[in-house]
């Protein structure tokens, strides 16, 4: 929440050297959702800080689990307003990632078909 209620110029400040915003399983809380697309658009729109870290070269990753399609259209909807392009990695290359810490136990499987990533930019 630090987004929606610090000052925005202090935050921008803070993160003004970051290239790239990674997150996961942060896309299902409707409640939330607005300060999460403000704080990847302060990432996103940031202009100070290093002359070398661009606003074309920031970007925010999210990797998250596709619990209800009401959410994910709310989320993508606040990011479209605000000028943010999402582009969503395809279900098939998702699929055949190879797994980096296999867990075999049923109940942290998480089954693969209900992730999505999610590669954000400014428009």
């Amino acid at each position: 929440t630090e987004c929606a209620e610090g000052d925005n110029e202090t935050i921008a400040m803070e993160i003004s050297e970051a290239e790239v915003l990674l997150a996961a399983d942060v896309v299902y809380d409707t409640s939330q959702i607005s300060i999460l697309v403000r704080c990847v658009k302060v990432l996103l729109s940031s202009q100070q800080g290093s002359s070398s870290v661009t606003t074309e070269k920031r970007k925010a990753v999210f990797a998250t689990t596709f619990r209800n399609e009401k959410t994910f259209a709310l989320f993508t909807n606040q990011l479209r307003n605000e000028g943010i392009a999402c582009q969503f990695v395809d279900k098939e290359v998702i699929a055949n990632l190879p797994s980096i810490f296999p867990c075999y136990h049923p109940y942290f499987l998480q089954q693969r078909s209900d992730v999505r990533i999610c590669t954000m930019t400014a428009e």
